[in-house]
């Protein structure tokens, strides 16, 4: 498989692992027991150097280091790049220059995308208007979640406290605060002091604790049961 990196390849996807499970929570452990099992398998070697790993994140930063120096620098700054343009724009930080005007106020960039989200400050046409207050949008979609807010109705219910939304990033960010973080620890492990609000997660942990081992590497005598 080729990637974009000039004389470099990354060789060999990994081999899938082969599992010898009990029935009992086997998709819970087979993430971790793979990582065990990639131990056998082949590693992605460096094609410039003697570096070879299993993990591609930790490969592919390796080979960043085999890239060519960078082409352009700036003569006022320790600013360097390969590519040409993006060094005249940087040029244009030191000079004070805009080059990017609106044609509604006085604002100025160097950036084009900053123009643009600063364009939509100006928009005075709002086709979508919310009938119960006087929210008014451009985007069918925000007005349809603006509308939720007026709603008796709540899609999310938190199960600590009364605490209701009809936004699911909302109901997230209620349950991630500590007060109701520590008030929903209601499944704890008779075993030791782990707590936790997910029953599925208790079943999961109470597997550390079975002398019985699910997972077995074919290819050594290595075992597991849990979470590595």
């Amino acid at each position: 498989m080729k990637c974009n990196f000039r004389n470099i390849c990354l060789l060999i996807p990994l081999k899938k692992s082969s599992f010898v499970l009990s029935a009992v929570l086997k998709t819970k452990h087979e993430k971790h027991f793979t990582l065990h099992s990639q131990i056998h398998s082949k590693l992605r070697k460096c094609t410039e150097c003697d570096f070879s790993h299993l993990r591609r994140n930790k490969f592919q930063s390796h080979l960043m280091t085999h890239l060519p120096k960078k082409l352009y620098s700036c003569t006022e700054c320790g600013y360097k790049t390969n590519y040409i343009n993006k060094l005249k724009l940087h040029l244009l930080n030191h000079t004070g220059m805009k080059v990017f005007h609106c044609s509604k106020c006085d604002y100025k960039t160097n950036q084009k995308g900053n123009l643009r989200n600063h364009m939509e400050n100006h928009l005075e046409f709002k086709s979508f208007r919310c009938s119960e207050c006087n929210y008014s949008t451009s985007q069918s979609f925000s007005l349809k979640l603006h509308v939720l807010d007026h709603s008796q109705k709540k899609l999310f219910l938190c199960s600590e406290c009364d605490y209701g939304c009809n936004n699911k990033t909302r109901m997230s960010r209620h349950i991630m605060r500590p007060d109701v973080m520590v008030a929903s620890f209601s499944y704890a492990c008779s075993h030791c002091d782990f707590k936790c609000y997910k029953r599925s997660s208790l079943t999961a942990h109470s597997v550390m604790h079975s002398k019985t081992k699910l997972l077995k590497c074919p290819e050594c005598s290595y075992e597991c049961n849990a979470n590595l």
